[in-house]
């Protein structure tokens, strides 16, 4: 039997830890099929505890049902003959039988296993239900505006804590992605509702707001707190999860959004745009980032079923 397991290390946010887990998933149904008894071990994934980075511990572990439907895994993938067990429920292994996974590939798939991955991860990858519904209440309350496009904004502080770039660089980053929407509004006719997908506060993005209402003074502004607010009972639903469940349902609006736009180099809005490729969306901000491109790559679309 070969174990497969996931690594979860550092500062890895929402998605390098769904890049890891996809990865994961990808290699047990490679091995199985050339013939492996294969076991995917399923371990803890971790949130941070602040926005910012700015408590102690930053990070804490949560189990990975806060991210997946671990019974719809299960079942999904024991139908191609592949057991599924929690870490705790496989006793020590020898490291010859352990493949232990992370977001970086491990060989080079083929075209058809690529095509069947993105397939799979965007059309039958079983997330937590309770995620999925309180993203589903988010995008039917979008469905009142008549073209709405998600926008990741990758503003918070913690950028601070991963590097020494100084407040003067946060700065420039912050005022690069705001150049970066006001063109993509500017590119794209008779959008009239603007869904932030940010960890930060409205206030940090309100200058960006007010230049999009010079073009549109009728434009909405809203984020994943603003409408939950339109409901008692799913904002304490909301405000009881996690950072990086909160995170995960702006990222599941990300990839279901009409249109949406995000940085090139954020992990978020790449894994986002990968996801939509394979819904077969044709807005597919960011177009290309090499890094991850090799990772988790999108073919043509004429390579598409």
């Amino acid at each position: 039997m070969l174990y497969i397991q996931y690594s979860i290390q550092g500062t890895e946010g929402l998605c390098n830890q769904l890049m890891a887990i996809f990865r994961a998933v990808g290699e047990a149904l490679f091995h199985r099929g050339q013939g492996m008894d294969v076991c995917l071990v399923l371990s803890d994934v971790q949130t941070r505890t602040s926005v910012d980075l700015t408590s102690v511990p930053p990070f804490q572990r949560i189990q990975v049902d806060s991210f997946i439907d671990v019974e719809g895994l299960s079942k999904m993938l024991e139908e191609k003959e592949i057991q599924v067990k929690r870490a705790e429920e496989v006793q020590m292994l020898d490291s010859d039988l352990l493949l232990t996974c992370n977001r970086m590939p491990m060989r080079a798939p083929t075209p058809a296993e690529i095509k069947d991955l993105g397939l799979l991860f965007a059309n039958a990858f079983p997330w937590s239900k309770e995620v999925i519904r309180l993203s589903h209440f988010i995008i039917d309350s979008m469905a009142e505006y008549p073209l709405w496009t998600a926008a990741q904004l990758r503003i918070e502080r913690d950028l601070l804590s991963f590097s020494d770039i100084g407040e003067s660089r946060l700065e420039s980053i912050r005022q690069s992605q705001f150049d970066s929407v006001i063109t993509f509004f500017s590119d794209t006719k008779n959008i009239s509702a603007l869904y932030v997908a940010s960890g930060s506060q409205a206030d940090e993005y309100a200058v960006l707001v007010d230049k999009l209402r010079e073009r549109n003074p009728h434009l909405v502004a809203i984020n994943k707190k603003d409408i939950f607010e339109k409901d008692i009972e799913l904002q304490q639903e909301f405000d009881e999860l996690c950072l990086e469940q909160q995170a995960l349902i702006d990222w599941m609006v990300c990839t279901r959004a009409p249109l949406f736009i995000g940085p090139h180099s954020s992990s978020f809005s790449y894994l986002a745009a990968y996801i939509r490729h394979y819904q077969h969306f044709t807005n597919l901000h960011p177009d290309y980032q090499a890094c991850w491109e090799d990772w988790f790559p999108r073919l043509s679309v004429t390579g598409m079923a």
